[in-house]
């Protein structure tokens, strides 16, 4: 398993990069003409954003949990080389003037491939449960949000600061850990999430999809 790329994924899972990081990446990604040098760059990106391709794993076996096993088409490890190919899509497709926005574009775009490859490849012929709002308790109760779309949000107005934060509430985690990694104050984390509740509500004008930005108690 340890050979495979999806168990390669699982251990750089734990690891945390801050947006500005994967922008640098992005950056030399675009910018550098050596074939061999880019392709280095994007294999390190890739196992860098591990903690976003393992959440869209879990997503596709989440999905799958009512087809029998002898019928499931598609492994782990398959569902990882899918998540490759719609990581190397996203780089070709996002704008330089936009690469700290990457992380973003990148949570959209898998799970809107995952989703389509459920879609395309299992509801149609199994007895499964739909992904709608109605199940929604199934997917909180899970562990992780199947269908967090940041395709409709501008994010080009948030700091760094306000980037790692929204991407902190996404995944979830431990402010204390945080909070050390980041160097800042508890008082400034939550002025901060304050702040990004009201450039988000801003675009949106709706309370109800900032109900997950209420602050955590350490």
């Amino acid at each position: 398993m340890n050979a495979t790329l999806y168990g390669q994924l699982q251990r750089s899972a734990e690891k945390h990069y801050a947006s500005r990081i994967i922008a640098a990446h992005v950056i030399v990604i675009k910018r550098t003409k050596s074939e061999y040098a880019q392709q280095a760059v994007k294999y390190k990106l890739f196992f860098m954003l591990g903690k976003l391709v393992i959440k869209a794993i879990n997503n596709f076996n989440y999905l799958t949990r009512t087809v029998p096993k002898h019928k499931l088409l598609h492994s782990s490890e398959d569902i990882a080389i899918e998540c490759y190919l719609t990581f190397d899509t996203c780089l070709k497709n996002i704008d330089i003037s936009k690469v700290n926005k990457f992380y973003f574009f990148l949570n959209t775009a898998l799970n809107r491939a995952i989703y389509r490859l459920y879609e395309k490849q299992y509801i149609r012929y199994f007895n499964v449960v739909d992904n709608t709002e109605e199940n929604m308790h199934l997917l909180l109760n899970a562990g992780y949000h199947q269908h967090f779309d940041f395709s409709e949000v501008d994010l080009i107005g948030l700091s760094d600061l306000e980037l790692d934060i929204l991407r902190f509430k996404v995944e979830g985690g431990k402010i204390n850990i945080f909070l050390k990694d980041h160097d800042i104050a508890g008082k400034v984390f939550y002025e901060t999430i304050e702040k990004l509740k009201v450039k988000l509500a801003a675009i949106y004008k709706e309370e109800v999809f900032f109900i997950d930005l209420e602050p955590v108690t350490v």
